[in-house]
């Protein structure tokens, strides 16, 4: 059976405590007092094991490429706990106490936490960054962080690495697990107490399955909604609730040979952690050794004499393991913090050092005056009064810093100088229109598609996006009508050439796209297309790009496979059809959006000398060089076919601009600016000879 015999109860009971179990005031069968398990210190210490990756793999991915799993040790960890703790209490369950003590156990370090983000983030962040932290405290207190990420996480939002709250989600997705699971619990003990308990055993494995399958789907179709939401979360939490619910159904041999089993399930957990990366297709399968392996050390961590055990119940490990929550809690607002003080611009190791000392400091103060005494020693009303109060106040400094736009007053200049990604591209203002012959509505610039004389395709990903302004310039007054076509790169057809990126087959919508417009620019005869214009972020997709399965990754033959995508995507366009590409314009792989408020003051940042100049034009040349080759050699294929080298175009010999006349070209890493104004815009168009791509041959 499945179920421990701490919960069977006798026939001639079972139809009473079925009754009984209808209520929340039913004492659990066979418990030991609420909350009463015994202290287990090899649980704190595989705490420790799973808090420490995670904080090496967001201080320095390359230390530990697949820290983050130990999160999902964290989540088994998690649902043992609770469900022992609910499988422990020998009174009745009383609805108010659990949650009493969830409340004590989270939110006061979570309010510390926040906090000290808030004041940090009022000397190092721009307005609109501030407006993000603003907006992500109240999802973060209110237990939904999560599915406020799902939504504020994508290409256009800033990365993760910027986010200083983006770390509460696994916080959102055990909150979430608590508020269902002990109800789940009394369900099952009820069908337990009704002589139900294969079915009980049934609903259960059922509920982890399903789960687990909803993941596996979720992190090829739904990858953001299948990392952050709790239904494909719960399976992880699930299993450790399992291991405390159901031991006696393990194999016999788990307990026998507990030193070996403990053994297996370090080397699991530290196997994803070394082969696991950010870009591994995660939780589903790839979560499966992580998982399993902290299952069994919690199974039999708490019998089990061996070194594994004697090593997770050593005073150093136990010790880290009771700051883990802390130490999580704090460890990524500081690095986000840190980063956004450097600009971006690395952790020098001595620094890293400091930054873990800091943390460590922190979450010791944090530990022993804030958890310690809220979970312990206060009364219920003494913590109620400071987490609603604390939670107040923090959400009305929430409010006033998003409806302020920031608190731009607090540095002193032009709160315009910085903006966000999605503000400096999108929304692109074009109205969109309907094209006959091309499915969905795509954005037309000049005259309308039927009554130009001249119509031009412009083929691209974001990177057809950020130009089109400078080609709206262009046109404004002439006979030529620009169809933007900006919904991925020309290359990528997901039959030559697929992409796997962000955890996700993400070429698959690009590749129906292309699809379509293939057909379009095919089949085309009235009005006639005269010129099509190939763009795209050519030199961001090589280590993401593959040919058959994701496993070739990572694959040095990336650049190539752009030239073997474009040279499928040229065999079917009309032999008629004169086709410009345009190569990166110089990408300054770094955030420029702060200089200026850098240079005017107010901000506490401190980019390297140098980082807020004209471009070297070698460092620019080291970066493009391999897609560039590859864009030539294509074009010297075909005679109807034609390079426009950006960089060559923009850049003199020595340096590449960022700037003219004090207005920066750049929003992010490697977009142009749509907010250039109209003498910039001309300026640009004219450098980049946008003006002679336009020309029918």
């Amino acid at each position: 059976m499945w179920l421990p015999t701490a919960l069977a109860v006798p026939r001639q009971s079972a139809r009473s405590l079925c009754l009984d179990l209808s209520t929340s005031t039913t004492p659990l069968p066979g418990a030991r007092g609420y909350g009463a398990a015994p202290y287990r210190p090899d649980i704190d210490g595989l705490r420790a094991v799973a808090v420490l990756p995670v904080i090496l793999h967001h201080l320095a991915p390359p230390l530990c490429p697949g820290g983050f799993v130990g999160v999902d040790v964290f989540f088994v960890i998690s649902g043992f706990v609770i469900t022992r703790m609910l499988l422990a209490q020998t009174g009745p369950f009383s609805v108010s106490a659990f949650y009493m003590r969830r409340v004590r156990r989270l939110l006061p370090a979570l309010l510390f936490s926040v906090l000290l983000t808030v004041l940090g983030a009022v000397f190092v962040l721009t307005p609109n960054a501030m407006v993000g932290l603003m907006r992500s405290v109240g999802p973060a207190l209110l237990m939904f962080p999560n599915v406020h990420f799902v939504n504020h996480t994508g290409y256009f939002d800033p990365s993760a690495e910027e986010i200083p709250l983006l770390h509460t989600w696994s916080l959102g997705v055990e909150e979430q697990f608590y508020l269902a699971w002990p109800w789940l619990t009394l369900g099952f003990l009820q069908l337990v107490g009704c002589g139900r308990r294969r079915l009980a055993e049934a609903l259960l494995l059922v509920l982890l399955l399903s789960s687990f399958g909803a993941s596996a789907w979720a992190v090829a179709e739904l990858p953001k909604a299948g990392f952050y939401l709790p239904h494909f979360r719960a399976w992880e939490l699930g299993l450790g609730a399992a291991v405390a619910a159901l031991p006696q159904r393990l194999p016999g041999w788990v307990n026998r040979h507990g030193d070996a089993v403990m053994a297996l399930g370090v080397l699991s957990v530290i196997a994803s952690m070394a082969m696991l990366d950010a870009e591994s297709p995660f939780p589903g399968p790839h979560a499966l050794p992580v998982t399993l392996g902290a299952a069994a050390m919690v199974h039999v961590g708490g019998t089990s004499q061996g070194i594994v055990s004697r090593c997770l119940g050593s005073r150093g490990l136990v010790l880290i393991g009771k700051l883990s929550y802390s130490l999580y809690l704090l460890h990524w607002p500081l690095f986000v913090l840190y980063r956004h003080y450097r600009a971006d611009a690395g952790v020098p190791w001595l620094h890293g050092l400091c930054l873990l000392a800091g943390v460590l400091v922190l979450a010791a103060f944090s530990y022993r005056f804030i958890e310690q005494p809220l979970r312990h020693r206060a009364t219920n009303r003494v913590v109620l009064a400071s987490v609603l109060s604390g939670a107040a106040a923090l959400g009305l400094v929430a409010w006033a810093g998003v409806t302020s736009g920031g608190w731009p007053d607090r540095l002193g200049v032009d709160p315009g100088l910085v903006t966000t990604t999605r503000e400096a591209v999108w929304p692109w203002h074009c109205k969109p229109r309907t094209i006959a012959g091309l499915p969905g509505e795509h954005c037309v610039l000049g005259l309308p598609w039927e009554r130009a004389e001249q119509r031009v395709v412009l083929w691209g990903d974001s990177h057809a996006g950020h130009l089109a302004p400078l080609f709206e310039t262009l046109v404004e007054g002439s006979s030529t009508s620009v169809l933007l076509y900006d919904q991925g790169a020309p290359f990528l057809d997901d039959v030559h050439v697929k992409r796997w990126h962000q955890r996700t087959r993400n070429s698959r919508v690009p590749g129906q796209r292309h699809a379509e417009l293939l057909n379009f620019l095919q089949g085309t005869k009235t009005p006639p297309i005269d010129v099509l214009v190939l763009t795209a972020a050519w030199s961001g997709y090589p280590p993401s790009l593959y040919e058959h399965e994701p496993s070739e990754l990572p694959s040095p033959r990336g650049p190539q496979l752009i030239g073997k995508g474009l040279r499928a995507t040229l065999a079917r366009l009309p032999e008629s059809l004169p086709v410009h590409v345009l190569s990166d314009v110089p990408r300054p792989r770094k955030a420029l959006g702060g200089c200026d408020v850098q240079r005017q003051g107010g901000l506490i940042l401190r980019a390297p000398s140098g980082r807020c100049d004209a471009l070297d034009r070698g460092w620019v040349d080291a970066w493009h060089d391999a897609t560039t080759d590859v864009l030539d050699a294509f074009a010297h294929a075909s005679p109807r076919v034609r390079l426009w080298d950006m960089v060559d175009l923009l850049c003199d010999a020595g340096s590449c601009p960022t700037k003219r006349n004090g207005h920066l070209l750049y929003r992010d890493t490697n977009h142009l600016s749509n907010r250039l104004t109209r003498d910039d815009r001309t300026w640009l168009a004219q450098r980049l000879r946008l003006n002679e791509v336009l020309t029918i041959p």
